[in-house]
């Protein structure tokens, strides 16, 4: 009865100690954002853009978009979508995995936000010296409150490199079918 005891006790206080570290741990990347994006956030996964129906990954600074069916992750985005104001046009913040895959979902649910009817504060326009660690905030560095955020690796453009995933067969999860080999852009979220 008393090791039945101890280890309940046991397993009690080892499940308070992982709840408190799981909330603890912050996910912040405001280092990350570019400045074209919308105030308010510590956190993103992924900007959707209902006038254009792309989305933009934060973490790997690319854009992810439709093109005949299949999901292109790339860096710049082709012609045909035209010049965009990044500064002017609505985000939405989309903060799950492979976002993208809801497009669906999306696309009725933030139809309401296309045609410029919405104004956002963009994070270059921000006065907030938590976004004084993005390096091109017009006032980069100023802060004497702010933390340094941890460095990161410079952005590299691939434009001609391009990743692609398909539809499988099961009309599940999407797969690559080539692109780039190796590196960080093996990898989405």
């Amino acid at each position: 009865m008393r090791k039945l005891i101890l280890v309940t006790v046991l397993l009690i206080s080892m499940a308070v100690t992982l709840t408190a570290q799981a909330q603890a741990r912050v996910h912040v990347n405001i280092n990350l954002q570019p400045v074209w994006g919308p105030v308010g956030y510590d956190y993103v996964e992924y900007y959707y853009l209902p006038d254009y129906e792309i989305y933009y990954h934060v973490p790997s600074a690319r854009f992810v978009f439709l093109d005949g069916g299949n999901w292109i992750f790339a860096s710049t985005l082709p012609p045909r979508f035209g010049t965009i104001n990044y500064y002017t046009c609505y985000k939405v913040v989309v903060n799950q995995p492979k976002a993208y895959l809801s497009f669906k979902t999306h696309k009725v649910k933030y139809a309401s936000y296309k045609g410029g009817n919405h104004k956002q504060v963009v994070i270059r326009d921000s006065r907030d010296s938590k976004y004084f660690v993005i390096k091109d905030h017009p006032h980069y560095g100023q802060s004497k409150k702010s933390v340094v955020a941890p460095s990161v690796p410079a952005k590299v453009h691939h434009t001609s490199v391009r990743e692609v995933y398909k539809p499988s067969p099961s009309g599940g999860s999407y797969k690559s079918s080539g692109g780039n080999k190796g590196g960080k852009h093996g990898k989405h979220k």
